[in-house]
């Protein structure tokens, strides 16, 4: 198991993990970039748009550590996302956040939690998910 320390200082930002939020809900991405840059030095890209974030990845234009995901959005759901990237040849790790499950559910290989989300629960996951990279 690889262990990455993300509690580095800003200077190394640049090897900090790739973290991509998907959420057509843009304060909620904004929220959930300020909230975890408190306690990480992570690098965030977001997108309101899953379209474009399946583009981008299926480009390979981006190289993401984990994908941070809204289960349903206009045009394609997270679980899809997912599948079409992995079609692609794309395998990352997933966390799925919903308004809809009233519980988490943790697959093997993807979590799904539910709105509002603990995010000391979110923060542990985040560590899991990177830290077996």
């Amino acid at each position: 198991m690889k262990l990455f320390n993300f509690f580095k200082s800003k200077s190394e930002q640049e090897d900090a993990p790739v973290v991509i939020l998907i959420d057509d809900d843009t304060d909620f991405l904004n929220l959930i970039e300020r909230t975890l840059s408190k306690r990480y030095h992570l690098n965030f890209l977001k997108y309101s748009s899953p379209m474009k974030a399946l583009s981008d990845l299926r480009r390979q234009n981006i190289q993401p550590d984990l994908v941070l995901c809204d289960l349903h959005m206009p045009n394609i759901d997270g679980l899809h996302l997912r599948k079409c990237l992995r079609k692609s040849g794309v395998d990352i790790p997933f966390i799925f956040i919903t308004a809809d499950s009233t519980e988490d559910i943790f697959e093997e290989d993807y979590k799904i939690f539910h709105k509002p989300i603990g995010m000391k629960k979110l923060e542990n996951e985040i560590e899991k998910s990177i830290n077996t990279l």
